[in-house]
């Protein structure tokens, strides 16, 4: 038993370090600084156009935006609140706080090194760079 569990600690340092040598640790570390200062500016440098917007359900339609609409829209994005479980009961946090909250991100709660999924957005690599490239709107 413990040399299983020695094998998975060893499995999820790898991964942490997959996520690292992906550079998605810094690019996490632009996008969430640029959250926190509210740099709108750096926050498009950091995102692909055209962006996309998808609700809740599958067959809700896809918004492709170019930059000033994902400009129009991004307060939306970053307000909406995200309902999890903390014990026994159900909490509710901005996307906003919860960038604050995560200084980093390790491939176990990132799935694959070449798209990340944060709570409702989602990272991909484009032509060799980590952008922002999705986010789902719960409305």
């Amino acid at each position: 038993m413990i040399a299983i569990l020695q094998f998975f600690i060893v499995v999820d340092s790898v991964r942490s370090t997959e996520v690292a040598d992906s550079g998605f640790a810094i690019f996490w570390t632009e996008f969430r600084q640029a959250v926190i200062d509210n740099d709108k500016n750096k926050i498009d440098a950091l995102t692909y156009f055209p962006f996309e917007v998808r609700g809740v359900d599958d067959s809700d339609a896809i918004q492709s935006l170019d930059e000033k609409m994902f400009s129009n829209i991004y307060e939306r994005l970053i307000a909406q609140m995200i309902h999890f479980p903390i014990g026994n009961q159900m909490v509710a946090k901005p996307m906003r706080e919860l960038i604050y909250e995560t200084s980093s991100i390790f491939l176990e709660d990132a799935g694959n090194y070449k798209s990340v999924r944060f709570q409702q957005f989602e990272f991909e690599r484009k032509n060799g760079q980590w952008r922002f490239v999705r986010a789902f709107l719960e409305e």
